[in-house]
């Protein structure tokens, strides 16, 4: 007897794991019309393998994404710079770049910000199509926008990685750049949170250890660069509220009051990204040109 039923046939299946450990038995009992044979013992197997596959899917989806979000956690903690409440962008940007060194481990970074977005209120004439790239060398410079690779990724708004840069690509980086033959570099988008200007471009070249720059490190630059940008933004807005001259209309609200209003609005942008996903990889071939 099983319970209350009767039986006269039965068969007994182990519920095997990956590594072969037994999770359960299943049992079946009164084969309607015959005894169980090899052939119903052999779907059985097949039907609880399927079924343990699908739990142990469900298992490494949900690790991955507990791995995924504890990454981003270290990108967000690693991107959010101390002088975030500062509106001094070059020391944003010089510590920043140092950050990035250490998170991919690499030999040279540089960031280049669009100069029309942080002097919108500046003539436009003054700074259009133009960039300050700021480096882990100290140096600040002024260059075209649309110049190099850093402008192919500012015009098409994605990611180049290169697994061997050609000699144009690696234009313009100092000397000593790459520790090996290997001319490895990747470079991402800076994009605010709802925004689709590129604002500017992170560069890094010369990867340290392995061989390149994988898509993991892809994935953690374009998470910082998304930190960045929100960062950043709220140093804009912080620099037009200092700059602002208040001025008091009887029952009207101060600029002031506006500007930090805006800027309330804009600091949301560097910590409300946790499930933004990093924009899409492209691997390009050894010595690509540029187009």
């Amino acid at each position: 007897m099983v319970g209350k039923v009767a039986w006269d046939n039965a068969l007994s299946v182990p519920l095997l794991g990956p590594d072969d450990t037994v999770l359960g038995v299943v049992m079946l009992v009164n084969k309607t019309g015959r005894a169980f044979d090899d052939d119903d013992l052999y779907v059985v197997n097949v039907l609880l393998g399927l079924y343990v596959m699908s739990q142990v899917r469900k298992s490494i989806e949900k690790d991955a994404q507990i791995a995924d979000q504890a990454r981003f956690e270290l990108i967000r903690h690693t991107a959010a710079v101390s002088c975030i409440k500062s509106s001094d962008l070059a020391a944003i940007a010089q510590e920043a770049v140092e950050r990035i060194m250490s998170l991919l481990k690499a030999n040279y970074c540089a960031i280049f910000l669009d100069n029309a977005w942080q002097h919108k209120n500046k003539k436009a004439e003054d700074y259009a199509e133009s960039c300050t790239q700021y480096d882990n060398l100290g140096r600040t410079n002024t260059t075209r926008r649309g110049d190099g690779l850093p402008g192919r990724v500012f015009n098409s708004a994605t990611p180049v990685n290169l697994d061997n840069a050609g000699e144009l690509e690696a234009s313009g980086l100092p000397p000593g750049t790459f520790p090996s033959s290997k001319r490895t570099l990747v470079a991402v988008p800076m994009i605010a949170s709802n925004d689709s200007k590129v604002q500017g471009v992170i560069l890094v070249a010369g990867k340290l250890e392995k061989g390149h720059f994988d898509e993991l490190d892809e994935k953690n630059l374009s998470d910082f660069a998304l930190i960045l940008a929100g960062t950043i933004k709220v140093a804009i807005k912080l620099k037009e509220a200092e700059n602002l001259q208040p001025i008091v209309v009887p029952g009207a609200a101060s600029p002031t009051s506006q500007s930090l209003r805006s800027l309330n609005e804009a600091s949301s942008d560097v910590s409300k990204n946790s499930n933004s996903p990093s924009r899409s990889t492209r691997r390009l071939g050894s010595g690509s040109g540029l187009t």
